[in-house]
């Protein structure tokens, strides 16, 4: 096997294992920003949604981003954080959903609020995240391959050159003296080397 081939292997296989980390780090370090971000966001409007009973009375019931209701025979509550599915009619599949939910006492009555927000699926954030590596990778792969393989040709050209004027090499030929190896210094050491065998 040729040493560029070799080279090549071995970048392929350690990049593909980087790019593999990479990618299922990238995958719980969004879901953890998504998420936090979403939660912030829901408290925020929960606290908007308290705020407006407040001043004008309940708001009206959004479903499935927005549920006020009146209730008795409960204890205050505070803000409770969960994922959940609900059935949407039009696509006829399950969408999840992070909600809020806390029982609060607001002018002396007793009010449950649900706040919504649908969530990406877990599968949708992972075929983006799969879609968007695998793409930097084969970029990335292809530029390294032949930014490498021109690289290689003109700093082994030298030794090719060496390997050329051994193969010229008779004793009946005097004074046979090899090139100095170009400027990489281990190609200069090998050609003195063979220069002191020949």
């Amino acid at each position: 096997m040729k040493l560029l081939k070799k080279t090549n292997r071995t970048y392929f296989i350690v990049s593909a294992i980087a790019f593999i980390i990479a990618g299922v780090v990238i995958y719980f370090v969004i879901s953890y920003f998504f998420e936090d971000q979403l939660n912030e966001q829901l408290f925020s409007d929960g606290v908007s949604i308290i705020h407006n009973i407040e001043k004008a009375g309940p708001v009206p019931n959004f479903y499935p981003f927005i549920e006020v209701k009146k209730v008795s025979n409960q204890v205050e509550r505070p803000v409770e954080y969960k994922d959940t599915l609900i059935f949407d009619v039009n696509e006829k599949e399950n969408i999840p959903f992070r909600q809020i939910s806390s029982v609060v006492t607001i002018k002396g009555e007793m009010y449950l609020i649900i706040v919504r927000d649908t969530l990406l699926e877990k599968g949708d954030i992972l075929m983006i995240i799969v879609v968007i590596i695998a793409v930097t990778f084969v970029l990335l792969y292809l530029s390294l391959y032949f930014i490498n393989r021109k690289l290689s040709l003109i700093i082994w050209k030298p030794f090719y050159q060496t390997l050329n004027d051994l193969r010229k090499f008779s004793h009946d030929v005097p004074d046979f003296k090899l090139p100095s190896g170009g400027e990489i210094d281990e190609f200069i050491e090998l050609n003195k080397t063979l220069d002191n065998l020949t």
